[in-house]
């Protein structure tokens, strides 16, 4: 078989894919559209480009070849597959010649209709939070190498991360346009949580460029889709994953409303002395957030931030300074601290709520 492709277009299409990993890409067309799809056990990718080409199936693409068209120029490539089972790829006089096993194919099922659309820069922001956690685990018995996702009735959809010491959640209802509501969310009753490999769900929410992406699961599979020609299906996994619901706190009795970034300021200025113990001290009264670190061989250091809290009855606890990390990507300008028991979980909320955390204290 011979054919003649743009090469950009082809580029495009297997960079698109490429976040999976494989070993290789597979190309499909049906003469007026050209399906890139790569897969490993554990994940799968599929993007589309209009093309106009004669028809042809299972063409085997190595990662090598997507090197060879980043440095080309040309603007068209040849491709030609050969008896031998191997391929051969042309741009002005020069050639690379593929020969690879068959990918793994994408997973097409029937897809249970529940599920909803959230933009891609605030499901990005969401992954981040809670894969930063998730990836950040504190030892094999609190290891929970899994960001979860629950689509619950009426189309709410959660992203929740945890590394045993802190768990964040970022909850939506909808995205899009109210006359798009019903084609974005579809749901007969309730859905199932499920759960997807930290690293990899980072990896998906960085493949998505803008718009918006829809989440959907069936038979063991999450499946991506975003308004871009892409779509991913993910193996689903929510082994040893907490009841979100069950561990995030209510509000508690002493409550104090901080600026975010300010707060992430302190935290970090204080825990420039922190040792492996990595350990700070917060206390907020009616004068402001006073941070203490006590590092066992640089020293001690304190940082104070005044700021208008009200009349507040003080709130003090000991924490790793990792475990605020997730503040980094919310949006919310303020952030609401609130604890009833300063051994138990402190809760941290925005203030309307849409974005939660529980945070275990360093008793």
């Amino acid at each position: 078989m011979k054919l003649e492709l743009d090469r950009k277009i082809l580029l495009d299409a297997l960079r698109r894919v490429s976040f999976v990993g494989a070993p290789a890409t597979r190309l499909d067309s049906d003469g007026s559209k050209l399906v890139a799809t790569a897969a490993v056990s554990t994940c799968a990718a599929r993007a589309t480009a209009a093309v106009k080409m004669v028809a042809f199936k299972g063409l085997v693409v190595k990662r090598e070849v997507v090197r060879f068209l980043t440095e080309s120029t040309a603007k068209c490539v040849a491709i030609e597959t050969n008896d031998d089972g191997s391929t051969l790829f042309v741009a002005d006089g020069a050639r690379v010649r593929s020969r690879s096993p068959e990918t793994l194919g994408f997973p097409d099922r029937p897809l249970i209709p529940v599920g909803c659309a959230v933009r891609v820069d605030e499901f990005r922001a969401a992954v981040y939070a809670a894969s930063s956690l998730a990836r950040r685990a504190v030892g094999s018995s609190l290891a929970i190498e899994t960001v979860r996702f629950d689509v619950s009735k009426g189309g709410e959809f959660a992203v929740v991360g945890t590394d045993g010491r802190a768990l964040s959640v970022r909850l939506w209802t909808l995205a899009g346009p109210p006359d798009d509501r019903d084609e974005i969310v579809r749901t007969y009753g309730t859905s199932e949580p499920f759960g997807v490999d930290a690293r990899l769900a980072a990896r998906i929410s960085s493949a998505f460029g803008s718009g918006l992406v829809s989440v959907r699961f069936c038979d063991g599979f999450a499946y991506f889709n975003g308004s871009e020609p892409l779509e991913v299906a993910a193996t689903t996994n929510v082994d040893r994953f907490p009841d979100w619901r069950k561990v995030v706190p209510e509000k508690g009795d002493r409550v104090v409303c901080v600026d975010r970034e300010k707060l992430l300021r302190v935290v970090r200025a204080a825990s420039a002395t922190a040792d492996e113990k990595r350990r700070v001290s917060l206390r907020f009264d009616a004068t402001g957030l006073t941070a203490t670190c006590v590092g066992a061989e640089i020293g001690t250091s304190e940082v104070v931030e005044p700021f208008d809290s009200g009349n507040v009855d003080a709130l003090s606890f000991d924490v790793d300074p990792e475990n605020l990390r997730f503040l980094e990507s919310w949006n919310a300008p303020s952030v609401e601290i609130s604890s009833s028991d300063p051994v138990k979980p402190f809760r941290v909320a925005s203030p309307d709520g849409r974005e939660l955390a529980a945070v275990m204290p360093l008793i």
